[in-house]
């Protein structure tokens, strides 16, 4: 199995040891990142001084622009109301009202 290291966003060149212990899980992230397809937020990046109100990202967010959000019922949530990180589906956390409202269902 080829083995792949990133570190700071760049993979490090030559032979890297992930054997033991400690480092057991490394080829197996390795293998999801390299086979996932990056998700690449459309727009301009928000202005640090003029954070939009409601949840940081709606103004980018996919969910919100194809439809999926209000399909739920959380377009309102998403504009409107922050939120903290919250339960989402298959055990993982997220600050987004889409994934608290399908980890309801």
């Amino acid at each position: 199995m080829d083995k792949l290291l990133i570190e700071g966003g760049r993979p490090l060149e030559g032979e890297v040891s992930v054997s033991g212990a400690k480092n057991a899980a490394l080829p197996i992230l390795c293998a999801a990142l390299l086979t996932r397809e990056p998700l690449v937020l459309t727009g301009e990046i928000p202005d640090p001084t003029r954070i939009p109100g409601g949840c940081r990202f709606h103004p980018r967010c996919p969910a919100l622009a194809d439809g999926r959000a209000a399909s739920a019922g959380v377009a309102e949530q998403c504009v409107g109301e922050p939120l903290s990180i919250v339960a989402a589906t298959g055990g993982h956390r997220a600050a987004c009202h889409l994934a608290a409202a399908l980890s309801r269902t």
